[in-house]
C-alpha cells in the first residue's frame, strides 16, 4: 500500500471529508538529510465509500437505465436522468480519479465491483471518459453513465461476484440468528434482566481520525474493564458499573455522519429495569472519560424507549413473550446489511460484532 499518495484539491460534495482526511493523516517524517518531509498516510474516503456502496446496491436491485432518451413535441431529443440516480449521478462521477484504486482498498464487494467496472471501461476521470462517447456533452454523459451501470450489472453475474454478493446480503441474518440463540441462553440462566442499550461513538472532531483498529482497541478495553469490574472486590467505578453484568452484544457500524460507532446491548442481572436509562448514561460517561480519554461521545437509547411496549429494552422477563420478541427486533436493527464498513483488504479478518457472557 502506497503511503505517499498524490493529493489533489477536491471540490465535490464530499470536500469536507477530504479536508478532514488530509488534516488527520499528515505528519512529518525525519529523513537522512535532516530535513523533515510531509507524508500523507493512506486513509479511507469515508463518505465516498458509503456512496459507492449504496449506488451499486441500487443498481443491482433494479433493471432500469440511468438516463432515458425522450423526444419532445418539437422532435428535439433529450436524455433525462431517472429519479433513482438523482442522489448519485453527480457525486459518483466526481469520485472517479486515477488514485481511486489505491485509496479505496477495502473489503467490500460493492466497492470492488465498482472499481472493476471502472477498470474494464478504462475510466481514469469522468470528463475524459465522456469525451470518448458520441454526441453532444449531455448525450455523451448519459451514454457513458448508462454504460457504467450496464457494466456493473454484467460483472455482478460473473465469478466471483455472485457468491460474494450473496454473503454480503445474507451473512447478517446468520449473525442475527446467533445473537438470538445467545440471548435465549442468557434467559435460560436467569429469569429477569435490565437490558441497557447505548450507542458508543466519537466526537466529530476526532471521528475522522479513528480507524477500525482504533475502534476495536477501544471496545476491547471496555470489555476488559467490564470483566475487571466482575472480579474486583474493593469499591471502584468498574465494580459499581459492571458487577451485575451478565452479558453483552456489540456491533461496529459506519455512517456518513457518525463514521465508526458501536451499537451495544448490556444485560444486567440485579439492576432495576426502570433505571436502564441511568445505567446507559453511566456506561456512556465511562466510555467518554475512561475508554476514549475525551474523544468519545454516546447516545442513550433508553430514555426514549423505556416503557414503550414496541421496544425490547428496560426490564425484560423470561416469560414475557411479547417483550422478548421486541428485544429480538431491537437486536435485529444491528444486523441490517445497508452499510459500508471500511475494513482494508490488507488488514486481518475480524468480526464486526461480538457477544459474550460475563
Amino acid at each position: 500500500m502506497n503511503t505517499q499518495n498524490q493529493v489533489t484539491t477536491d471540490t465535490d460534495t464530499f470536500s469536507d471529508y477530504h479536508d478532514l482526511e488530509l488534516r488527520c493523516n499528515t505528519h512529518l517524517k525525519e529523513t537522512t538529510s535532516g530535513k523533515p518531509s510531509i507524508v500523507i498516510d493512506d486513509h479511507w474516503d469515508f463518505g465516498r465509500l458509503a456512496l459507492i456502496d449504496k449506488f451499486v446496491r441500487k443498481i443491482l436491485t433494479n433493471i432500469d437505465a440511468g438516463y432515458i432518451e425522450t423526444t419532445g413535441s418539437t422532435g428535439h431529443i433529450t436524455w433525462a436522468p431517472q429519479r433513482w440516480i438523482e442522489p448519485y449521478r453527480k457525486a459518483i462521477t466526481a469520485i472517479i480519479s486515477p488514485e481511486m484504486h489505491e485509496r479505496f482498498d477495502i473489503r467490500n464487494v460493492f466497492v470492488d465491483l465498482f472499481l472493476n467496472a471502472c477498470d474494464e471501461l478504462k475510466i481514469l476521470d469522468w470528463s475524459s471518459h465522456v469525451l470518448g462517447h458520441y454526441g453532444a456533452k449531455r448525450e455523451a454523459n448519459a451514454l457513458a453513465f448508462n454504460e457504467l451501470i450496464a457494466t456493473i450489472r454484467r460483472l455482478s453475474k460473473q465469478r466471483p461476484y455472485p457468491s460474494k454478493i450473496w454473503h454480503a446480503e445474507n451473512d447478517h441474518r446468520n449473525n442475527f440468528d446467533s445473537c438470538v440463540a445467545f440471548i435465549d441462553r442468557l434467559f435460560s440462566d436467569w429469569s429477569r434482566y435490565a437490558v441497557v442499550r447505548v450507542d458508543l461513538e466519537y466526537l466529530k472532531e476526532h471521528a475522522s481520525d479513528i480507524f477500525t483498529l482504533d475502534a476495536r482497541t477501544d471496545m476491547a478495553r471496555l470489555l476488559n474493564r467490564m470483566r475487571h469490574g466482575k472480579r474486583v472486590k474493593g469499591e471502584c467505578r468498574e465494580r459499581d458499573l459492571f458487577a451485575d453484568a451478565a452479558g453483552y452484544v456489540w456491533k461496529l457500524e459506519y455512517g456518513e455522519d457518525r463514521l465508526l460507532h458501536f451499537h451495544c446491548f448490556f444485560f444486567f442481572k440485579k439492576k432495576n429495569g426502570a433505571q436502564a436509562g441511568y445505567w446507559a448514561q453511566e456506561i456512556g460517561k465511562y466510555w467518554v472519560e475512561v475508554i476514549t480519554k475525551g474523544r468519545g461521545f454516546f447516545h442513550n437509547c433508553n430514555y426514549r424507549w423505556y416503557g414503550d411496549p414496541e421496544e425490547g429494552i428496560g426490564e425484560v422477563n423470561r416469560n414475557d413473550t411479547l417483550k422478548r420478541e421486541k428485544l429480538d427486533n431491537a437486536v435485529y436493527y444491528l444486523f441490517k446489511p445497508e452499510q459500508c464498513l471500511p475494513i482494508r483488504k490488507s488488514d486481518p479478518r475480524w468480526r464486526t460484532f461480538g457477544k459474550g457472557m460475563l
